[in-house]
């Protein structure tokens, strides 16, 4: 179900249980749900990494310069977004597109920001990419993924 549908899904008894992701997290409680796990709080109590929860990739068949050149125009979007927050904020609110209206209230808005677009995202710090590794690792033993992946970071 897509994420968007997830509540729909889960209101109409089409599915029992849900993941929840993106606004949902904060939103979930006054749609009237409860929470079975945390899977953040569940993954950082198995190995002490933070979730991975998304992240760019970049085909290495481009090259190390225009590896370096996108991770640098990335970073330099991030860091424009740390700096610029409250214009951010105006600006999400008042284009918001999606069907999900909850996160238009700044405070929430704001605190969804601070989940997905913070430091960690900029900096990407070595436990965030030790979390990705162990992710993919496990993904590989327990049969998920076919075959172990290295993953590279880009400068």
């Amino acid at each position: 179900t897509p994420f968007e549908q997830t509540f729909t899904a889960l209101k109409t008894g089409k599915v029992d249980a849900a993941v929840v992701i993106h606004e949902g997290n904060l939103t979930y409680a006054e749609r009237g749900f409860a929470k079975i796990l945390d899977l953040g709080v569940w993954w950082w109590e198995k190995t002490r990494y933070p979730l991975p929860l998304g992240g760019n990739v970049i085909r290495r068949g481009l090259g190390a310069e225009k590896i370096k050149k996108v991770s640098q125009l990335l970073r330099k979007s991030i860091q424009y977004a740390l700096d610029h927050r409250n214009e951010v904020i105006d600006y999400l609110l008042a284009r918001e597109t999606r069907s999900d209206k909850l996160l238009h209230n700044r405070k929430l808005l704001d605190q969804y920001l601070s989940m997905y677009a913070n430091r960690d995202t900029l900096e990407y710090p070595e436990a965030a990419r030790q979390g990705i590794k162990e992710l993919f690792r496990r993904g590989y033993d327990t049969g998920i993924i076919s075959h172990p992946v290295t993953i590279e970071f880009a400068p």
